[in-house]
């Protein structure tokens, strides 16, 4: 079993389990192992290390899914976002994915902005990304939680 919330586990089965922590993998390993697998310019695979956050499943998340992350990014740079736009931009983002794996996709969505927000020194918008990823845990209305999220953080520009 694999998890990154080991006090979601009960204790029952974390006794009968053997813990392996893995620790995060550092820039160069994860080049090395990017540049294995794609053949892109070393500024995409500079972007996607630094915004993995150690974690090559995120950087080959950012890597495979380019296209989703440049629209992400590009929204969240603007200065004036209007409601509609927000409203547009969280349909596009969940229309990605099946509605069995929306849930864990916006998570790590927003373990990557997070990453974002924490490498460009935004303390305010990391907090609200942080409590967007606490709200995740219960049960949410996923499109109203990012509509509100995504206003919230427009809102603190």
């Amino acid at each position: 079993m694999e998890t990154a919330k080991q006090e979601k586990i009960l204790s029952t089965i974390i006794s009968r389990s053997q813990i392996i922590s893995f620790n995060q993998l550092d820039k160069a390993t994860i080049s090395s192992l990017l540049k294995q697998k794609y053949d892109l310019p070393e500024t995409e695979l500079q972007k996607a290390i630094d915004l993995s956050g150690g974690l090559l499943k995120q950087a080959t998340t950012i890597i495979d899914d380019r296209e989703l992350f440049d629209t992400l990014f590009a929204f969240l740079r603007q200065s004036k976002i209007s409601i509609c736009q927000t409203f547009s931009f969280v349909d596009s983002l969940l229309a990605n994915y099946d509605s069995k794996e929306q849930k864990a996709a916006v998570s790590q969505i927003l373990h990557i902005v997070l990453q974002f927000y924490r490498d460009k020194f935004e303390v305010d918008k990391a907090k609200l990304t942080l409590e967007m990823l606490n709200v995740l845990q219960g049960n949410v209305n996923l499109k109203l939680g990012l509509e509100t999220f995504f206003l919230k953080l427009h809102r603190t520009q």
